[in-house]
């Protein structure tokens, strides 16, 4: 029989998908927590977009769902005229548009094929390279399977980059939380560096861990924090696990948590509460993240 923390460990259902580009057939999968709907291609109806970034719009019973083309977005270019149809696109009757609920929006994501959902252990997930040039926000972790690695997509980072939303990235400067130490356990530069931003304007100290097995060391060697701030969705440990073998170890602890996702789970958010793990939040920006922190550390004095 399995327990919880067994569970959690193989917890990370994947949706494998390909998207052609420039030649190439690159393999990614996205978190199946965030996939709402996987629509076969239809037709999408036009759509101005002075960004340039939606395809068009998938009419799904009468909501409107902007679809994002990763092919073009991958290559920021054209396709040659002669492999496109008359409508200036091409298409597949294996294509499919992936639909996510990310930061309370609903987007499609035309892929060349999907594949059927796969069952992973999170220990599996393994972070992006890390190299001088690459922009390892667009790739947020790696799987080894039998035909080589596979890439976790960041769609939020596509939503922002892209501007279809928007975060806030500038906060307000303040001594509201002078003196304050806060960990802060972030495996995407973007959130990482628009939280501790937000959190050092207003005086705190923030340690940064990039992964949930780098947030437990950090955490086991020294827990003089007064709030840890954790990302659910993390290679080798999520963020959930790391809370769990952190309170583990150290049971004398009073050390609050505030996880953080792009999905929203009010059954997860109700079970953290109880099991006494922390607050989540679904939805980041600097303005919620900073009154969530203020309210949890005034809290535990």
């Amino acid at each position: 029989m399995q327990t919880q923390e067994n569970k959690l460990e193989a917890s990370l259902v994947i949706l494998p998908f390909h998207v052609k580009s420039q030649g190439r057939d690159l393999r990614f999968f996205i978190n199946v927590q965030k996939v709402a709907k996987v629509f076969a291609y239809k037709p999408l109806t036009p759509f101005l977009d002075p960004l340039g970034v939606i395809s068009g719009l998938y009419d799904d019973n009468g909501i409107p769902i902007p679809v994002v083309d990763l092919r073009m977005l991958l290559t920021q270019q054209k396709l040659p005229p002669s492999l496109c149809s008359p409508d200036g696109s091409v298409h597949s009757n294996l294509e499919r548009i992936i639909v996510c609920s990310i930061m309370g929006h609903l987007v499609g994501f035309l892929v060349d094929r999907t594949k059927k959902i796969e069952r992973w252990q999170n220990i599996d997930l393994q972070p992006p390279i890390d190299l001088p040039g690459l922009n390892d926000d667009l790739v947020q972790g790696m799987l080894r399977d039998e035909q080589g690695f596979r890439y976790m997509i960041n769609v939020e980072h596509i939503l922002i980059s892209s501007g279809l939303h928007q975060v806030e990235t500038r906060s307000q400067t303040g001594q509201s939380l002078q003196g304050k130490r806060i960990i802060l356990v972030e495996d995407s530069i973007f959130f990482r560096k628009m939280a501790s931003q937000a959190l050092r304007n207003q005086g705190a100290e923030v340690v940064e861990a990039h992964h949930g097995q780098d947030g437990l060391r950090l955490l086991l060697d020294d827990d003089r924090f007064d709030l840890g701030i954790v990302d659910i969705e993390m290679p080798f440990i999520n963020g959930i696990e790391m809370v769990r073998r952190y309170k583990g170890e150290k049971p004398e602890s009073k050390l609050p948590f505030l996880f953080h996702t792009s999905m929203s789970n009010e059954v997860l958010f109700k079970e953290l509460e109880e099991e006494k793990l922390g607050r989540c939040l679904a939805k980041l920006s600097s303005e919620e993240l900073l009154q969530t922190v203020r309210d949890m550390i005034t809290a535990r004095a």
